[in-house]
């Protein structure tokens, strides 16, 4: 036990050092970019009771937010059940799955809609339509930690509320 104590003093001492010398601001401060890790971002459509739950999900590019699969570096792989292909599982529509590096603390926001159960009359289905249906969206807040690690955020960014506020404001 001693013996191991002994083996890593050396690097505890090294450790401390470092850690003072940052401290007293010996060392220049970085200006190398902050290290990108790789997110897997999945939007699907499903198949659920009176339609069908779709989520999408946006990440900040430059002053704005885009859906991720619109995002200029994402590399992008589409499955689709219409087509035939055996990577849909069953009840599933579609899927895109994105892949995207970022920095760590960047936020993202999964969007999940779906349809809004409504009883009504059978001749007021016919009536209505399809597109009488109104949609329950369900918004998620997430940030990336590592890679292709998540983690959950309180409320939404203020890039995010301000960008909202200026779409508001454009449209009156």
């Amino acid at each position: 036990m001693v013996g191991a104590f002994m083996q890593a003093l050396p690097l505890v001492c090294l450790l401390v050092s470092m850690w003072r010398a940052i401290l007293q601001e010996e060392v220049p401060p970085s200006t190398t970019p902050p290290a990108l890790y790789r997110v897997h971002l999945l939007d699907e459509a499903t198949v659920v009771e009176r339609g069908e739950r779709v989520r999408v999900w946006f990440v900040p590019e430059g002053e704005t937010w885009v859906r991720a699969a619109d995002h200029t570096e994402a590399e992008l792989d589409t499955a689709s059940s219409e087509r035939g292909g055996d990577s849909c599982p069953p009840g599933t529509i579609w899927q895109r799955s994105v892949e995207l590096l970022l920095p760590a603390g960047t936020p993202v926001l999964s969007r999940t809609t779906t349809p809004k159960l409504e009883v009504l009359e059978p001749m007021e289905y016919l009536r209505r339509g399809k597109l009488g249906t109104g949609r329950h969206v369900q918004e998620s807040w997430l940030c990336v930690l590592g890679n292709y690690r998540l983690g959950r955020l309180e409320r939404a960014p203020a890039s995010w509320l301000h960008q909202l506020e200026k779409s508001r404001n454009e449209a009156r």
